[in-house]
């Protein structure tokens, strides 16, 4: 299956510091780039391979692969239509540009921090996983997991958000805590948003926990709290649903995306690809460094998280071995029997 062209030139992307402080990188590349017509939707359901058997380890995920062949794309694909370049020098011209690319960015920060905010649990795949008898690790299914995301700070084109992670529906059990900082990016016309990953420290996950890892009990400009995962950032991508689904009139669509001002949750999504297609760090778990893939969808009140760790050797050592995401569901009324997940008992039998 062919597919679409995503192109960010390497060497030109705005690094903003925590405190929100930009620095821009005034090497630039003129970017080719390509308009999707394919829906977010089609994705989203080729990327469902929870009844498909690879049983091999170290196997890119549908969107790693895309990721990959969208790089090295040289002809675009039937379903893509080429966009004017962009130049993205110093001149007027590259100025006037990055400043529309800035604007787009800043309607999909908008949507995405209202999307990328809540709690999200994959109980349902996890049954789903047993039914078909897939099971964690080696087994080839899903640990059940629960992702709590809180907004720490939210100033329109800045966004800081604490993600708290646990397992089987116990908030006790809590196996990870980042901290993402969003960013705009104004170096491509699809409107991306950057999203670094900051790591905290021993004695500040000691912190967190003593109150309960609630947002606004800690001082979230201490620089020595956190380091920054480099390498790792995630870019996301701004994606209409299909057409049919969203039932949008043709006068809502403009030659390179929908309007993000007239849309609704249900007609959009957000696709997260690691900037570098994956990066390396050190792991104090396993005292050594690993290699880490991930790729994410968020939207339609989901949150899939495809999140790989593999050692030197190449070795398995977390995430799904058959490359198939983590399905979240957003907890709230219309999920209703995902609420015990939240900590106040009622676990189904």
């Amino acid at each position: 299956m062919q597919t679409c062209a995503f192109v960010v030139s390497a060497g030109s992307a705005i690094q903003t510091s925590f405190h929100g402080s930009s620095v821009l990188n005034t090497t630039f590349r003129t970017v080719a780039s390509v308009v999707p017509k394919r829906s977010a939707a089609r994705l989203h359901a080729s990327i469902d391979g929870d009844v498909s058997q690879n049983q091999g380890v170290l196997t890119d995920s549908a969107l790693q692969t895309k990721y990959k062949s969208e790089q090295h794309l040289e002809v675009p694909c039937s379903d893509c239509e080429p966009s004017a370049p962009q130049i993205l020098d110093n001149s007027p011209e590259g100025i006037l540009q990055r400043q529309k690319n800035r604007e787009l960015a800043r309607k999909n920060f908008k949507l995405f921090m209202n999307e990328f905010n809540g709690e999200f649990d994959n109980y349902d795949q996890v049954v789903v996983n047993k039914k078909l008898g897939l099971y964690p690790r080696e087994g080839g299914g899903h640990e059940h997991i629960h992702c709590q995301l809180q907004t720490v700070r939210n100033d329109d084109e800045f966004g800081v958000i604490l993600a708290k992670y646990y397992f089987d529906g116990n908030p006790n059990i809590v196996f990870r805590v980042r901290l993402y900082e969003v960013n705009l990016v104004d170096t491509s016309d699809k409107g991306l948003l950057e999203m670094k990953i900051y790591r905290f420290y021993d004695e500040t996950e000691v912190r967190l926990r003593e109150v309960g890892y609630r947002a606004d009990k800690i001082e979230w400009m201490r620089e020595d709290m956190y380091e920054w995962l480099a390498g790792c950032e995630v870019l996301w991508e701004m994606r209409p649903a299909s057409m049919e689904e969203s039932k949008l009139t043709e006068n809502k669509v403009n030659a390179l995306t929908l309007d993000p001002q007239v849309m609704k949750a249900s007609e959009f999504s957000f696709l997260g690809y690691m900037a570098q297609g994956g990066c390396t760090v050190f792991s104090p778990k396993v005292k050594g460094t690993i290699k880490i893939l991930d790729d994410l969808f968020c939207g339609g009140n989901e949150l899939w998280v495809n999140d790989r760790g593999f050692n030197k050797d190449g070795g398995y050592i977390y995430g799904n071995q058959r490359g198939v995401p983590y399905k979240m569901k957003r907890v709230n009324e219309k999920n209703a029997h995902l609420i015990w997940t939240l900590g106040g008992g009622g676990r189904p039998e």
